[in-house]
């Protein structure tokens, strides 16, 4: 099958993911989240031309989970400041890898630099939060997303959109992590949304 991306970036399974943050109290397996892992990353290959896989952080149990940390729109990468204090310290990994990925990343913007403004210090942003259609921008108002990082991405983001600022829009999620657990896009301007109460809400 023909690429249809360019390039993605994964990360690897830390040996401390056992003690990643979790909504259930089932226990986390390394073992299978690194076998889930590898197939997730032989399956995207099938539709990228590159694959970077960013090296995962012992201290950091979260970190696999690379798309929170940053929101693409064609070349420009806005870097997030993800809700959980916990997981903060992963963008500077996904910020060195991006910056090694001319002419594929042109332009980085980052959420920190939003904070400097007068009562934005507390902007926060999953990308788990974030689904781009193409036209639209869709953005989850959850526990891991506020609104200064809603203002946050219109600002920062909005000159990289095909419709600008005007073409964000916050939603709020309701019984899940992320807006992504109850929609995402399907391609030919479809949406396949949860059949959930959080996705009927959506």
């Amino acid at each position: 099958m023909a690429a249809r991306f360019k390039v993605a970036l994964t990360r690897g399974v830390a040996s401390s993911f056992a003690k990643a943050l979790s909504r259930t109290p089932s226990p986390l397996s390394v073992e299978h989240a690194r076998a889930q892992n590898q197939r997730y990353v032989q399956a995207i290959s099938k539709y990228v031309s590159k694959v970077v896989e960013v090296p995962s952080l012992d201290d950091t149990p979260d970190c696999c989970f690379i798309e929170d940390t940053a929101v693409a729109v064609g070349s420009t990468v806005l870097l997030t400041t993800p809700g959980a204090l916990s997981r903060r310290a992963e963008v500077s990994g996904v910020e060195e890898a991006l910056r090694s990925l001319k002419p594929f990343v042109e332009r980085i913007v980052k959420m920190e630099d939003y904070h400097a403004k007068a009562d934005n210090a507390d902007a926060t942003m999953d990308g788990g939060d974030v689904l781009y259609t193409g036209r639209h921008c869709f953005v989850g108002l959850s526990s891991r997303t506020n609104h200064h990082g809603l203002e946050a991405l219109k600002e920062l983001l909005g000159p990289a959109l095909p419709g600008g600022k005007e073409s964000v829009f916050g939603f709020e999620v309701v019984d899940d992590l992320h807006l992504k657990c109850v929609v995402t896009h399907a391609g030919n301007n479809q949406l396949a949304v949860n059949n959930s109460d959080g996705g009927r809400l959506f």
